[in-house]
């Protein structure tokens, strides 16, 4: 195969695992992504940037650099902890047991939605912040055979079918900055006390691009015979460059309750160089005396025999290639000390797109904070709606001086050993 096709593929099929979360704090983690309204400092990149007008902003906030921070998530549409651990460990099934293990498979498709996100640099000067993060978004479909293969192996006339759902996958290093001011606004000021405005935008540099854009194949037994057959079909870019905008909306009601509005990503886009698109089949065809010697062939002679199973191997250039960089609209509410030390949040985020593990469904999120003086933040919450569907998370923080310690937590699609994904994160960062 094609010495850069194989690096692509591998990128895109062994990142497509990697569990983490995508442009989410731990703050937003803990709050079940409620953290829209409450979000300060360097917090407020991909939330809103008006946010930055608040005047309980730190005066410096610094993340990256030596300060451990990682957060990590994987979700499936499919897939729980109790399925995991029954098809680890079940043993000799009959087919009814065979049967209601693979029936969770929607359209007998398993699919592993997944992003990363990790700051390398970012520092909040006042009114003003800058951040260089790194992230990868990719959706990655399986057949069930494949999974059904290990109980039922391989049945005279039936196919193993390689056939999946989409597969995508883009990394990006973003560059994002953001500032805000305050705007007095006459026909509000009966309603509200401040408000504020701010923008950003985002300078969108791409690593790496993959896709998978159609697969097709399988494995067929027959009593004195076996075909393999496979053809995969792919497009694949090196380098890009694009933008994005963001623009947002705060105000404070009064001293209990705040409000904002943004959208993030308007106009977001990136245009792809060194674009390939690239074609591969094999085919082979094996008596039973030769597949049963093939377990005994030396890595020389596995090689021979790849050789002649491929048909095509091929990579050609392909045309001008942009992708999205999702847009949404998020608004963000609060009532703080609803009783004393206790706060209560919520978002409502929607995006405008179903790809790259995005839904064009509605997310709403609610939180609670509980400030154990000004040290120990307790966070809960809950989300419904959007690709994860239900989420409950929960968090904490040690905020002590100038140095921020916070965690969280978060399931989706249920509780504990029936939820279909996890998020965990740690963040530390300077508050000065």
């Amino acid at each position: 195969m094609n010495k850069l096709y194989q690096i692509i593929l591998g990128i895109l099929f062994v990142g497509s695992f990697s569990f983490c979360q995508l442009n989410s704090s731990a703050i937003e983690i803990g709050t079940a992504n409620s953290n829209a309204i409450q979000a300060r400092g360097l917090d407020v990149l991909g939330l809103n940037p008006a946010n930055l007008g608040f005047n309980d902003n730190p005066r410096i906030n610094v993340r990256g650099f030596l300060l451990p921070s990682f957060s990590v998530q994987l979700n499936s549409n499919s897939l729980t902890a109790n399925w995991i651990n029954t098809f680890l460990n079940s043993g000799e099934l009959d087919q009814n047991e065979i049967d209601d293990l693979m029936s969770v498979f929607e359209d007998n498709i398993l699919e592993i939605n997944q992003t990363v996100y990790f700051p390398i640099v970012g520092v909040q000067i006042d009114k003003y912040a800058f951040m260089i993060k790194p992230e990868y978004v990719g959706s990655l479909g399986l057949p069930s055979d494949l999974i059904r293969f290990p109980f039922e192996g391989l049945k005279f006339g039936d196919q193993i079918s390689f056939e999946n759902g989409k597969t995508v996958a883009q990394a990006i290093v973003p560059i994002s900055f953001a500032t805000a001011f305050e705007l007095t606004i006459p026909q509000l000021s009966p309603f509200v006390q401040n408000t504020y405005v701010g923008v950003g935008g985002k300078l969108l540099f791409g690593i790496g691009y993959g896709e998978l854009t159609f697969v097709d194949g399988g494995i067929l037994s027959q009593p004195t015979s076996m075909t393999i057959s496979n053809e995969i079909e792919s497009k694949t870019a090196l380098g890009g460059f694009g933008f994005a905008l963001d623009a947002g909306f705060a105000a404070v009601i009064n001293e209990n309750m705040t409000a904002n509005l943004s959208l993030n990503n308007l106009f977001g886009h990136l245009r792809w160089k060194n674009v390939e698109d690239g074609i591969f089949v094999t085919e082979g065809v094996f008596n039973r005396s030769e597949f049963e010697e093939i377990s005994n062939y030396s890595s020389e002679q596995l090689d021979s025999l790849e050789n002649v199973m491929i048909k095509v191997d091929t990579t050609f250039a392909g045309d001008p290639l942009s992708s999205k960089y999702p847009a949404y609209l998020l608004a963000g509410f609060e009532y703080s000390n609803l009783i004393p030390n206790f706060d209560i949040i919520a978002s409502y985020r929607q995006y405008f797109t179903d790809e790259l593990g995005y839904s064009i469904t509605p997310r709403l999120s609610v939180a609670s904070i509980y400030n154990v003086g000004t040290i120990l933040p307790l966070r809960a919450g809950i989300s419904l709606g959007g690709p994860e569907g239900f989420q409950w998370s929960t968090g904490f923080g040690i905020h002590y001086r100038f140095y921020h310690f916070d965690f969280g937590f978060s399931q989706m699609g249920g509780f504990f050993n029936n939820a279909k994904g996890f998020a965990l994160a740690l963040e530390s960062s300077l508050w000065f």
